[in-house]
């Protein structure tokens, strides 16, 4: 916040529907990732994936993380229900 108590303006790229189709929802994510909902929803909080934030409750995950994630050797601790 600023001294006045005014919300600094924060740069926000703009997505337009073309470029949605390089985004994952969370449930498309977690079934990429081969994990659950509730641990891709605990990785954006806890900062380790990098989220758009399309609303307070609707965010898209850059396919890229999905890549990373990958290449950093990750391997699910046990099979999605």
């Amino acid at each position: 916040m600023s001294e006045l108590g005014i919300r600094e303006r924060v740069a926000v790229k703009q997505v337009t529907f073309d470029s949605l189709s390089e985004f994952l929802r969370v449930r498309e994510f977690a079934a990429a990732a081969n994990v659950s909902q509730a641990t891709v929803r605990s990785w954006i909080l806890y900062g380790r994936l990098s989220v758009i934030r399309l609303s307070r409750r609707s965010v898209r995950i850059p396919k890229v993380e999905l890549e990373r994630l990958l290449r950093e050797g990750f391997t699910p601790a046990r099979a999605a229900r």
